[in-house]
């Protein structure tokens, strides 16, 4: 975990109790970063979001911390099983009922959100920094290459017609910076039609060029926040 975290205050709001709570959790155990190195399917950014306080965290994003801070040993995933699907499987029932515990808070936590009041902060406006840039001229070397610009699209046999996989839309929003896709999308979705033997390499700098541009982009409304203050 890093070394300065913002303050969260427990008696604030049920979704800063719950972030505080998983904070506690998971001192002393794997840190965020090494969870992040070995799980794909879930971005470092999205595991220090969801011990922030100030957004709900995805259920994946909470079922991956909670394998990884619950059971002993942690229990790893294929990615392709349901996100709860884990609990069901631990044969200690006092470490089960905690994982429980857990899940079920989530799940009130997302029941209750829409009666949340709409307190964040108000968007400020950025350049694309240099790592984003990186992130941009890669993409689009690779998309290039593999005449992907326009889409990418597959044949669905059943319907007799392509399927849109990622449409030219997204694809324009990442080209021009409006947006970084997720690591999921990047390695089953942009880079569908890339050879296996070629996937590893282009997956793993892609993959950290998009993490680069992440962090980036928050260090960037950081500072265009304090400096607006």
């Amino acid at each position: 975990m890093p070394a300065r975290w913002s303050p969260v205050d427990p008696s604030q709001s049920e979704l800063e109790a719950f972030a505080s709570d998983l904070r506690k959790l998971g001192r002393g155990k794997a840190s965020v970063a090494y969870i992040a190195d070995s799980e794909p399917r879930v971005s470092r950014a999205a595991l220090y979001a969801a011990l922030s306080g100030r957004r709900l965290p995805k259920r994946k994003t909470v079922s991956t911390l909670l394998r990884w801070w619950i059971p002993t040993p942690p229990v790893r995933t294929d990615g392709g099983e349901p996100d709860w699907e884990w609990i069901y499987g631990i044969k200690d029932s006092e470490t089960a009922a905690v994982a429980s515990n857990w899940m079920e808070r989530h799940s009130a936590l997302l029941d209750q959100r829409q009666a949340w009041p709409a307190n964040r902060r108000a968007p400020v406006l950025i350049a694309v920094p240099p790592e984003q840039q990186r992130f941009i001229e890669k993409l689009r070397e690779t998309l290039e290459k593999y005449n992907l610009l326009d889409g990418v699209w597959d044949w669905d046999d059943y319907e007799q017609e392509f399927a849109t996989i990622v449409s030219a839309h997204n694809v324009e929003r990442y080209l021009t910076g409006r947006a970084i896709p997720t690591d999921d999308t990047i390695s089953r979705r942009l880079l569908y039609y890339v050879p296996d033997a070629q996937m590893g390499g282009v997956l793993f700098d892609l993959v950290r060029l998009a993490q680069d541009a992440r962090r980036a982009r928050v260090r960037s409304r950081r500072l265009a926040r304090g400096t607006a203050t």
